[in-house]
């Protein structure tokens, strides 16, 4: 199963008694206001998908992050069978969560115009190419997707935005289907390998999920099955 879950920073308790003291340290070490407010979006929505997928109350869910920084979920200080992924944008977060594990990434970006030399400076040839094939109307949004793309990819590989972008290649991208949901793939230049996607759109924002091997689209949990 691979499924995810949506949240807004407004949904977070203003209080910190729902973070376990290893997340409350977390976070008195970070000074500033904004990344405080990520940080607490990240770990609320992380820690009522892990509950959703694995039958949890999010309470007894922690959320550390590993040596690369990427987040995993434990219960008990024992690691829990599932692997997750995280991002936030204007004020949403996102988590995506795969039982069993599987190495995967996912991002959040807002759709909205940029400058023609972040194409140049981010983006290889053959990706450029997917761009200008687009219709006009549609050239906000194949950006949005490209670049997103990548940073699920490289978050699924564990090297995230430390390895250059242009090393890793979107090479496919689908129209979106009647369940909302458009395939893409990504081909690593420097491990020789390929990765799986799907993307979608959802008011304002673009998704994109990536993985290994991923014939289906990723479910959404419902917000009914997490308890608070």
């Amino acid at each position: 199963m691979i499924a995810y879950l949506l949240g807004r920073d407004d949904q977070v308790p203003s209080g910190d008694d729902w973070l376990l003291p290893s997340e409350e340290a977390t976070l008195a070490g970070l000074a500033q206001v904004k990344r405080r407010g990520d940080w607490r979006l990240g770990r609320w929505i992380a820690k009522r998908g892990v509950a959703a997928a694995m039958g949890d109350l999010p309470a007894d869910v922690e959320i550390r992050a590993g040596l690369d920084g990427a987040p995993f979920a434990c219960r008990a200080g024992a690691p829990i069978a599932a692997t997750l992924s995280l991002s936030h944008s204007a004020g949403v977060g996102l988590c995506v969560v795969a039982v069993p594990p599987v190495d995967i990434g996912c991002d959040l970006e807002v759709v909205e115009p940029r400058a023609d030399v972040f194409e140049q400076d981010w983006f290889t040839t053959s990706e450029r190419r997917l761009v200008d094939a687009a219709a006009h109307r549609d050239h906000d949004i194949m950006v949005t997707l490209i670049w997103s793309a990548k940073e699920s990819a490289l978050k699924a590989i564990h090297t995230g935005l430390r390895r250059d972008t242009r090393t890793v290649v979107v090479d496919s991208v689908t129209d979106a289907g009647v369940d909302g949901w458009g395939r893409l793939g990504v081909r690593d230049r420097i491990q020789e390998s390929h990765l799986e996607g799907w993307w979608r759109l959802d008011g304002q924002f673009v998704i994109t999920v990536a993985c290994a091997s991923m014939p289906d689209p990723p479910s959404r949990l419902e917000e009914s099955i997490v308890v608070p």
